[in-house]
């Protein structure tokens, strides 16, 4: 669980990072929370700390990258309704697959190493 909230920590930190340099990129506190939410969820659920290297955790990030950018549209969504008072529209599905083609080719390595190595610190877990 603490591979999983550090994760969802550092990645709500880069889209928040991204936001300061790529203005709009962000639209409001809804895509911050979701994207927290996606990451944490997705690390959560297909970690396993036995992945201590590389290779073994691509796969495992990909599924991760690709689950909070999900969410990151969710919450996109969620801020077009309750925020902004509007119909869903294209506008978060844009977002999916501009962040797709922008940022998973350097998040999903980025995220396979971090899990890596905090894989190796914490070690696998006592059954």
């Amino acid at each position: 669980m603490l591979v999983a909230l550090f994760v969802a920590l550092v990645g709500t930190a880069v889209l928040f990072a991204l936001a300061a340099l790529l203005h709009g990129l962000v639209g409001t506190a809804w895509d911050l929370s979701f994207c927290g939410l996606g990451a944490f969820l997705g690390t959560w659920l297909v970690n396993r700390r036995e992945r201590t290297t590389f290779r073994e955790n691509l796969g495992v990030a990909t599924v991760i990258v690709f689950t909070t950018l999900a969410f990151i549209s969710l919450g996109h969504a969620a801020s077009q309704l309750v925020e902004r008072h509007i119909a869903i529209d294209f506008e978060p599905l844009g977002k999916f697959i501009w962040a797709t083609l922008v940022t998973s080719w350097w998040l999903i390595p980025l995220c396979a190493l971090t899990l890596a190595r905090l894989n190796r610190i914490g070690g696998p877990r006592a059954g």
